[in-house]
């Protein structure tokens, strides 16, 4: 469960710096690749931090 939280997350940054590339501006681009750098900070906080443990039934 947690590589399809972060294959999810890793795709959205990367779409955005596509687009940001293909509008041709250099300072979009290091704002986005800020702004992706922080946003996948934050997922991987959440997923390895914050996210349920999975009870054993054993």
């Amino acid at each position: 469960m947690l590589y399809k939280i972060a294959a999810f997350a890793a795709i959205l940054p990367v779409i955005g710096l596509g687009i940001t590339i293909l509008i041709g501006s250099a300072l979009l681009e290091t704002i986005w690749i800020g702004i992706s750098i922080v946003y996948l900070t934050v997922i991987l906080i959440r997923v390895v931090f914050i996210y349920p443990k999975r009870k054993s039934t054993r």
